[in-house]
C-alpha cells in the first residue's frame, strides 16, 4: 500500500503535490493574471490618451485656423467700404438686385461712388472655415492675377459680423437667354438662374451637393466647368483657377474655383480671339506697349450718332488704275462704332475688264453681293487639291468667299460693275498675292522667286520692277 503521507517528487513517482507546491502554483497563476490585466490597462490608457490628444489638438488647430482666417485679408483692392455703405449700395440687399448665389454667399448688383460706379458685391453668408478660406482665396486670385477673362477686384469689407468682396460688374447680356432660349427656367434647382443674371458675376467658389432634377438644371453646373464653350455659347469665357474636376452625380461634393466672365463681346469665344493686327510681339515693359485687338473705347455717355454713321458709300470710286477697280473699305478706322462688333464692309467699283486681283483676307470670311453688272468670281481651295471654284454673277447674286482663301473678281460685262463685300471682322486685312510677292520691301531675292514660280530669273526681276 505504501506510505500515504508521502508527497512531492516527480510525476513518475505518482505522489500527490505537497501543500507548499500548491501555494507556489497558485501564486504563479495570480502573477500571470495580474500581468495580463496590467498590459490590457496600459493599452487602453494609451489608446484613450491618443484619442483625447487627437481631438484636443484638432479642435485647437481648427480654432487657431478659424482665428487666422477671421483676420482681414491682405489683398483688399483699392477701396475699403463699410457695411452700411454696401447695404445702401445694394438697396438693403434687395432681392431685385440679386445676381446669383453660391454655397457661401450671394452676389448683388450695387451702385457706389455717389451713383457713378456699378459693381457686383459678393456677401459671405455661411460662417464656416471653408467659407472664410474661399473668400480669402478669391481676394488673393483677383488681386494678383490680371487676365481679360477675370473681373477686377475693387474693394472689400471685412469685420467680425460682415464680410463682402466688391467686384467689377459687366452687364453686357443675359446668361439665361443662352441657357434657356425657349424661356425662363421654371425649375426648382439649387443652382437655378436668377432673373437678370447680369453677367460677369465674379469668381464663384462652389462646394456643395446638388440634385439634378432635369436636363436644364444640369446645364449651369456643366457650363461653369467647361474649358471649351464653343458648342454652348459663343459669348461665354471662363478661366479655370483651381481643380476643374467634377463628377456629375447626385449628392457629390465638389470644390472648384471658377472665374466666370460672360459676354465679353458679341463675338467672344472660348478659344483665343483672332488677332486684329499682323504682328503682336510680347513685351515686358507696359509703358512701351501698344493696344491691340481693337481700339480704346469712348465713354458710353459721350457717344453720338455720328460715331455709328458713314456717308458716301453711294459715290463711285475712281477706277483709273492698272487693275481697273477700286475698293472703298469701311472698317473701324472709317466707322468707329464698329469697334468690338466684328463687322465691316466695302464697296468695289469695276470698269469693263477691270478686276480685283487674287488676294485673301487673313482675318475674315467674305459675303459678296453684286449691285450692278456681270462679274466672274472664284476662289482656290487649300493644298493639296487647289480646286478652282468659280461662278458668273449678275445683279442681285450673292457669293461667299471662305475664310482666308485666295479669291478674285473680274468684270466680264461691257459696262461698269458695282459690288458690296461684307466681312466678319472689324479689320479683315488684305494680302494681294502679286504685289506681296513681287513688291515686298525690301525685295525678295529674284533667284528664289524664279524658282518658286518656275520663272526665268529675268522675268522675276522684271515683275519686281513693275511692283
Amino acid at each position: 500500500m505504501g506510505n500515504m503521507g508521502l508527497c512531492g517528487g516527480t510525476k513518475l513517482m505518482g505522489l500527490h503535490p505537497c501543500e507548499i507546491q500548491k501555494q507556489k502554483h497558485k501564486k504563479r497563476k495570480w502573477i500571470y493574471y495580474l500581468f495580463a490585466i496590467l498590459t490590457c490597462s496600459l493599452f487602453l490608457f494609451v489608446l484613450i490618451a491618443l484619442t483625447v490628444r487627437r481631438f484636443f489638438f484638432k479642435n485647437r488647430s481648427a480654432g487657431a485656423e478659424t482665428a487666422i482666417l477671421m483676420y482681414s485679408p491682405t489683398h483688399h483692392g483699392t477701396q475699403t467700404l463699410t457695411e452700411r455703405e454696401i447695404e445702401i449700395a445694394t438697396g438693403g440687399f434687395d432681392e431685385a438686385n440679386l445676381l446669383g448665389k453660391g454655397s457661401f454667399g450671394r452676389v448683388y448688383k450695387a451702385i457706389i461712388n455717389d451713383g457713378k460706379t456699378v459693381v457686383a458685391v459678393k456677401v459671405l453668408q455661411e460662417e464656416c472655415i471653408q467659407g472664410y478660406r474661399s473668400f480669402k482665396r478669391e481676394c488673393q486670385i483677383l488681386s494678383e492675377i490680371r487676365h481679360r477673362n477675370l473681373v477686377r477686384m475693387i474693394g472689400s469689407t471685412w469685420n467680425s459680423g460682415f464680410k463682402a468682396i466688391v467686384l467689377e460688374y459687366i452687364g453686357n447680356g443675359n446668361l439665361e437667354q443662352h441657357l434657356y432660349p425657349g424661356g425662363s427656367n421654371e425649375g426648382g434647382s439649387e443652382l437655378k438662374l436668377r432673373e437678370r443674371m447680369g453677367i460677369a458675376i465674379d469668381i464663384l467658389v462652389l462646394e456643395s451637393s446638388f440634385q439634378v432634377t432635369n436636363q436644364q438644371d444640369m446645364l449651369l453646373p456643366q457650363l461653369l466647368f467647361y474649358e471649351d464653350l464653343s458648342g454652348i455659347s459663343p459669348q461665354i469665357k471662363i478661366v479655370i483657377v483651381g481643380d476643374s474636376s467634377l463628377t456629375m452625380k447626385k449628392g457629390v461634393s465638389f470644390l472648384v474655383t471658377v472665374a466666370l466672365m460672360a459676354l465679353a463681346s458679341s463675338l467672344a469665344s472660348a478659344f483665343d480671339p483672332r488677332p486684329l493686327q499682323d504682328t503682336c510681339v510680347a513685351i515686358d515693359e507696359p509703358e512701351n506697349a501698344v493696344f491691340v485687338n481693337g481700339k480704346f473705347c469712348k465713354n458710353p455717355n459721350l457717344t453720338v450718332a455720328e460715331d455709328f454713321l458713314y456717308q458716301g458709300l453711294n459715290i463711285p470710286g475712281n477706277t483709273s488704275n492698272y487693275v481697273g477697280s477700286i475698293v472703298n473699305l469701311i472698317n473701324v478706322d472709317q466707322l468707329p462704332g464698329e469697334n468690338t462688333l466684328g463687322v465691316s464692309l466695302s464697296r468695289i467699283d469695276y470698269e469693263p475688264n477691270g478686276q480685283n486681283p487674287p488676294h485673301f483676307h487673313p482675318r475674315a470670311s467674305e459675303i459678296f453681293i453684286v449691285l450692278k453688272g456681270k462679274l466672274l468670281v472664284g476662289f482656290i481651295t487649300s493644298n493639296p487639291e487647289h480646286r478652282f471654284i468659280s461662278k458668273v454673277l449678275n445683279k442681285g447674286d450673292v457669293f461667299v468667299f471662305p475664310f482666308s482663301l485666295i479669291h478674285f473678281q473680274v468684270n466680264i460685262g461691257h459696262t461698269n460693275a458695282v459690288a458690296i463685300a461684307a466681312f466678319n471682322s472689324q479689320n479683315p486685312g488684305l494680302v494681294t498675292i502679286a504685289s506681296s510677292m513681287f513688291g515686298s520691301n525690301p525685295p525678295i531675292n529674284p533667284d528664289f522667286l524664279a524658282r518658286a514660280f518656275q520663272l526665268d530669273k529675268r522675268v522675276a526681276e522684271y515683275l519686281e520692277a513693275r511692283f
